[in-house]
This record gives C-alpha cells, structure tokens and sequence, in this order.
C-alpha cells in the first residue's frame, strides 16, 4: 500500500513553555537540594529546625552507607540495631534520607519530561539511549555545548541534538 499521508502536529513554544518552566524548576529544584545536602554534610550551618532534621538523616544515612558498603543500606541497617519506632522517634525518616542523594520518582519524571521537552525526541528514543556506550560528548566545535545521540528504532537512525553544556552552571549564578 501507499504510505499515507501523516501529518504531526507540534504545539507553539508558546504553549509548551509553561511546561517546560515548570519542568526546569522542578528539577533546578533537585539539584538545589543536593548541593544544600552537600553543604550541610560538609559543615554548613543548618538555616532551621528543619534543616537540623534533614542532616541528622543525611549524616544517618551517610554512616550507615559507610559501614555497610551500600549506597541504599537496608531498614535494619539504618534503625541502627533499634526498633523501627525508636527510628522514627528519633526524627529519621526513609524518605528524607534519600532526598539527600537520589531523585524521587518526581524528579526522574521531571527529568525525562524535561529532556522530551527540550529535544523533541520521542520517548522510545530517550528509553533506548544505551548507558554502556557514550551518548553525550562535548560538541567537536563549541566547548560551550554538548551533543547528545539517540539511536530511533523504528527508522533505523541517529537522532542528534545539543544543547548548552554550562546550562546547570549558568543556573547556579541566578
């Protein structure tokens, strides 16, 4: 049969920005905490009670990780030989232990989203991207920039886009 004739309709940027600036500060916001997360664990005064909590769990997990070799060590690992309600009594908390050094499920979705966003790329292309070979290099011309190379299946083609690689330094300045 004939190919038909399929027609792809984009959104203005106009209409997507919105959501990409949503996306971007969600993830900014990851970042944020991290470098905060740093900060704390390497002697920065805490700016609240709450931030007083987040580095008792951060330190917590952070000796636990040590003696036991894992980045992630288990419940029993982590109450420290005590009972779960001691943990709990205690302030710790699984979760804010993990905001400390991993993305939630929120931020990997802000993530992804923001990546499809930004390229264009379907997300077929995105969840092939093979980690045990290289993806993103720096651009051969503008050290300023990046290039990031996606193998499309269904085409049987590289897809390529770039993009500022002092994107995540230029938001560290504002």
């Amino acid at each position: 049969p004939d190919e038909p004739d399929v027609r792809r309709h984009l959104p203005p940027f106009a209409k997507i920005k919105p959501i990409r600036d949503a996306l971007k500060r969600h993830w900014y916001a990851a970042l944020d905490r991290w470098e905060r997360a740093d900060q704390l664990l390497a002697g920065a005064s805490p700016k609240s009670e709450g931030e007083a909590l987040q580095l008792a769990n951060y330190q917590r997990l952070r000796e636990a990780a040590k003696t036991t070799g894992k980045a992630w060590p288990g419940a029993n690992e982590l109450y420290m030989g005590r009972s779960a309600s001691f943990f709990y009594k205690q302030g710790y908390r699984h979760e804010t232990m993990l905001q400390c050094a991993f993305p939630d499920a929120a931020d990997i979705r802000a993530a992804f989203h923001l990546c499809l966003v930004t390229t264009g790329w379907n997300p077929a292309t995105f969840l092939s991207l093979n980690v045990n070979e290289p993806f993103l290099e720096a651009h051969p011309k503008d050290e300023s920039r990046y290039l990031l190379t996606g193998f499309k299946e269904r085409s049987k083609s590289h897809q390529v886009t770039e993009g500022r690689a002092t994107a995540l330094e230029q938001h560290r300045h504002h």
